[in-house]
């Protein structure tokens, strides 16, 4: 885990514009080693948002509630990633998956590879297993569908945007996402 905590601290403080890390991995484990780590298992979104949990540090889901471990996250994704030519080009990408640590750093001040600070730096990443979708629902509602997990992705707590339903559905998993269409209704009205 601690080279993936390095590894989004590279992308933390990467050039948004171009793309190029500012320090490199060894640099991020120097800093993460000088820096403190908490390891937090609850998460609430501000103005009165959902509380998530940390699949890895809360335990205890009855079966007959909800698993508050689920959430959807967006990042910024570059549509250029695999070359090396050309410049990045950022995209807007949702995805859901199991949060399972909440981790808080505390960065001293006047780290030699970050911008000059004379105070500590406090960031906090989720570290998320993804949930790889098969499909979407055909008609537009943000009903997701899937069998299996996929990779780790360490975010910034800040990309984590709420809690989402699942229900199991023959041999996949059916994902509510609470915050789209699903969440809202529409008012229509007569101009008549």
């Amino acid at each position: 885990m601690r080279r993936r905590l390095a590894a989004a601290l590279i992308t933390r403080y990467s050039d948004l514009a171009t793309g190029k890390p500012t320090f490199d991995l060894s640099a991020a484990l120097e800093i993460l080693d000088s820096s403190s780590l908490e390891v937090w298992g609850r998460l609430k979104r501000l103005g009165e948002g959902d509380t998530m949990l940390a699949s890895k540090v809360v335990k205890g889901n009855a079966e007959d509630r909800r698993d508050a471990t689920y959430v959807r996250y967006e990042l910024l994704v570059d549509k250029n990633a695999r070359s090396l030519t050309k410049t990045a080009d950022y995209e807007l990408k949702t995805f859901y998956g199991q949060l399972q640590y909440i981790v808080r750093i505390k960065i001293p001040a006047n780290q030699p590879s970050l911008p000059p600070s004379p105070d500590i730096t406090v960031i906090a990443f989720g570290v998320l297993q993804q949930c790889k979708l098969t499909c979407s629902h055909s008609h537009g509602l943000d009903m997701h569908y899937y069998k299996d997990m996929g990779s780790i992705d360490v975010v910034d707590v800040t990309s984590i945007q709420c809690l989402i339903g699942r229900t199991r559905w023959k041999n996949e998993w059916v994902i509510f996402d609470r915050s789209g269409p699903l969440a809202r209704g529409v008012a229509e009205y007569d101009d008549d």
